[in-house]
């Protein structure tokens, strides 16, 4: 069937039609499936089912937790981007359960994806947008992640910390403002004092990228200076960011 990932609604065990049921299990969808299905935990139709996706399918959720973590994705095409189609519900349920889920996270990876959707940084995505308060020590743990942890050998697919610690990074900016900067300081400093300078900066520039925008929500002078050494990064999509924040600064 026509689709952008394997991750999506169709093949969800959350979609009513599958009947808690996956992979081979299911049966031959019919055209009526092709255009609509229910989420049983979103309580919603997907008018596009194999063309939307969430964190909570079997592939990023082999537990098979029911609390709604992040947004319902859709795409339109075989690799393009996923955009938003749905957010995700808010409650004081759910907060509880993303908390949770946030000091639960381990340093180490489970098996990876092949899909951008990954349940860990969805979490914390959706903590962000929330300005959960109550996450922030949370995010202080999870910024302090070794980002070149990785799954385990034999992993099916790798992937290693450097999105986890980025969007913890960026959220704790967000959400604490100058009360982050020590984080955000060390973040700006991810990769850049390793001994091969350019492989481990350039793999780990998502986390300097994200500490900057971080710094959006940060007003003193010491943030005023992150973002001018931020400028002297070496990868120039850093640098150009950085420049326009320092300008865009009180005082700059």
């Amino acid at each position: 069937m026509p689709n952008g990932g394997p991750d999506n609604c169709l093949t969800c065990c959350f979609n009513r039609l599958s009947d808690g049921r996956t992979g081979t299990d299911l049966p031959e969808p019919s055209e009526d499936d092709l255009k609509s299905a229910w989420c049983t935990i979103r309580e919603h139709e997907v008018r596009t089912p194999s063309w939307s996706y969430c964190a909570n399918h079997h592939h990023h959720n082999p537990e098979r937790l029911t609390t709604p973590v992040g947004p319902v994705y859709s795409c339109f095409m075989h690799y393009s981007p996923r955009v938003i189609q749905e957010e995700s519900p808010d409650s004081a349920e759910i907060r509880a359960a993303l908390l949770v889920m946030l000091e639960s996270l381990p340093e180490h990876p489970t098996e990876g994806s092949p899909t951008e959707t990954h349940m860990d940084e969805e979490v914390i995505k959706q903590l962000m947008k929330l300005g959960e308060p109550r996450a922030i020590e949370g995010l202080r743990r999870a910024a302090r992640f070794d980002p070149l942890a990785s799954t385990p050998e034999g992993a099916k697919f790798r992937r290693n910390r450097v999105p986890t610690v980025a969007w913890a990074v960026q959220a704790l900016g967000a959400i604490a403002g100058d009360d982050a900067l020590s984080e955000l300081e060390m973040a700006l400093k991810s990769g850049l004092r390793s001994k091969r300078l350019s492989e481990a900066a350039r793999e780990q520039k998502e986390i300097r990228f994200r500490a900057v925008l971080g710094l959006s929500r940060c007003r003193s002078c010491k943030a005023a200076e992150l973002l001018r050494r931020a400028s002297l990064d070496p990868e120039q999509e850093i640098s150009r960011l950085a420049l326009a924040m320092w300008f865009m600064m009180p005082g700059a």
